[in-house]
Parts: structure tokens; sequence; C-alpha cells
């Protein structure tokens, strides 16, 4: 059966709530999910960044919207949740919460509308249905994913130069935009294989610093054009970025909003400036060292001029004033110290 007669034959229908099971490799879940049981899943749906108990007052309120049904396939006497985990988990925290919701408001959610995908062989043409339905439906559709599932998703379709191209007419991505959510995605997970489980709290901001070509220049990043696997990378300057975007052990992330970005792929891409960040895991310090000496002369004596300016602006007290020029004589004899 082609993909356009997929529609023809799928079913509409409702379906008990006790039927119905969360996938454990549904792309949202960026692989979080995989061999959890379904409480467990449960809770993470709750959870930062899915938020289903958002859901719940427009379910209590509202019911569950009969147009917006959820889409499943069979399986056994069972239902996997295609699209729609968050709506069913939303439905479950007010079934299985009695102390919060009457009887009437959980007995209105025993069952819910859902749209079955055909029982057909899942080489064939169930599973581009729904690779082509999530990915319409959630790259750059109404329900976006988060980045991260969004990259699980390509890299589960992604293996060859003809799936590349493939799925690219399907959904609409060029290839930068490709690259944009495998490359980091594929890097982490070859990085796991040498540093163990990576684990990001956001996953576009790995993915914004790859994106710069000094950041891949600095990871000696290798990737097949082909099929943007990963091919090799420096494992130490990888750590290295992690720390700086992340935090590493007791040491504090560098990187505390996405903006900063661009200075810190100006600071890895000079030797010099690298090696300071490095040992002092200051930003500020290390693109001092971006610039040749008569810049950043230049830039340190105009930063000294206008926190002059400043300091006058303020007019400080007697007291203050003596303790600004205390400590401007010893950054003088610091200064001096130097020649």
């Amino acid at each position: 059966m082609p993909p356009s007669n997929i529609a023809e034959a799928t079913g509409f229908k409702p379906v008990d709530v006790s039927l119905l099971r969360f996938d454990p490799d549904n792309p949202r879940f960026g692989g979080g999910a995989k061999g959890m049981p379904q409480e467990a899943i449960q809770e993470l749906l709750e959870k930062s960044p899915h938020y289903a108990r958002e859901l719940v007052p427009s379910l209590v309120e509202n019911g569950f919207i009969p147009y917006e049904p959820l889409v499943v396939r069979k399986k056994g006497s069972i239902f996997v949740v295609i699209e729609g985990n968050r709506r069913l988990a939303a439905v479950r925290y007010i079934k299985n919460h009695p102390d919060e919701f009457d009887e009437a408001t959980r007995d209105r959610l025993d069952r819910v509308p859902v749209l079955i995908f055909p029982n057909i062989s899942k080489t064939s043409s169930q599973a581009e249905a729904i690779r082509i339905y999530l990915g319409v439906h959630h790259l750059f559709g109404f329900r976006a994913w988060p980045p991260e599932s969004k990259a699980k998703f390509l890299d589960q379709q992604v293996r060859s130069r003809v799936e590349l191209r493939k799925l690219s007419k399907e959904v609409g991505l060029s290839k930068s935009e490709f690259e944009r959510f495998l490359i980091p995605y594929r890097l982490r997970k070859r990085a796991e294989a040498r540093l163990g489980p990576i684990r990001l709290k956001d996953f576009w901001t790995l993915a914004e610093a790859i994106n710069k070509p000094a950041v891949k220049q600095y990871l000696e990043l290798s990737v097949s054009p082909d099929t943007l696997q990963v091919e090799n990378f420096n494992t130490a300057n990888l750590r290295k970025l992690l720390g700086y975007l992340y935090g590493l052990g007791k040491k504090p992330r560098v990187i505390t909003e996405t903006r900063q970005i661009g200075a810190l792929s100006k600071v890895l891409a000079s030797t010099q400036a690298s090696a300071v960040l490095e040992k002092t895991r200051s930003l500020e310090i290390a693109l001092l060292y971006v610039q040749n000496k008569t810049k950043t002369s230049q830039a340190l004596a105009k930063k000294l001029h206008d926190l002059l300016t400043k300091i006058v602006r303020l007019r400080p007290s007697e007291p203050e004033r003596s303790q600004i020029v205390g400590i401007l004589e010893t950054f003088r004899r610091r200064l001096k110290a130097l020649h």
C-alpha cells in the first residue's frame, strides 16, 4: 500500500485509555525513555521539558477534543501512541488523582479518540507514512518537538545519502538544516563511547556552538558529506568544550547564555586565548588574547577611561574616593612592576 493510501485505510475510533501505551522510542524523548517502564515515562512527561501537566486544565474544562485524536499503531491487544504522548500523560494524571478531580471529570476520559495506522509490514508503507507524518508535524509543524527530539528523529531516519535526500524532500529541510541537528547529536553519541554517558541540560547550546566553523576546527571534527555521520574528533577538546558549555565536575560553566558562543568561538580559534580560557575559565580575560598586543592595550585603555568617567559621574564621597585612589595606586604599582 503506497503512502498516499494510508490515510484512507487509517481507522478512527474511541479506545479505552487502559489499552494505550507510551512509545519509549518516540523521538520526543531524545533517547531518554529507552527501556523505561510506563510509570517512569509518565513521570518524565510531567517534568521539564515536556510539561504534560500544562494540558490538564484544558482537558478538565473541555474534555478530549475529538478532532485532535491520538495517533497510534496497534501492537497485539494494545495501542502504542505515535503522536500525543503528552496528552495521554495528562489524561493519566487526571485519572490517577481522584483527590484532585471529581468522578465525572475522570469518567469523561475513560475513552479517547484515536487514529489507528493500518497494520502493514514495518519495512513498507506504514513505516514510511509514520515517518512523513511525524516529520511534517514535529520538525517545523505546529507541534514542534524540542531540538534534541528533532535530532533523534532525523538520526533514526538518515543512514545513507539516499535516505538523506529522500527525507529532505519529504519534510522540506535543506542539508544545512539537517547538519545543525544531526552533527551535534551524532557527535555526542560517538563521544559517549569514549567518555561515558553525556546528559545535556540544553542540547541546542551544543548545536549552536558546533555550528561555528572555529569550534569545528577546535574539535578537529570530520563529518561524511554524504551521510552526515561523524567520522572523527578530538576527545580532549570536546571534553573541554562540554565543560565550558555545561560545567564539568565542580567547575562552573563558562557560557551562561547562547549569545556568548560567538565570543567563545573567537577564543577557541586562538591557541593562546584557548590556553588562557582553560587556565582562568574566564571568557572576558581570554578574549583579551584574541587581538594583538597593541589592540588589546588600546581596548584596556578605553575600558579604564570609561570606568573613570562612570566614577566621576557617581560623585563618590570622600571615604569612597580614598578607597578608589588606594585601588588605583595598587594598580599603578603592579603595572610599573611589569617593566
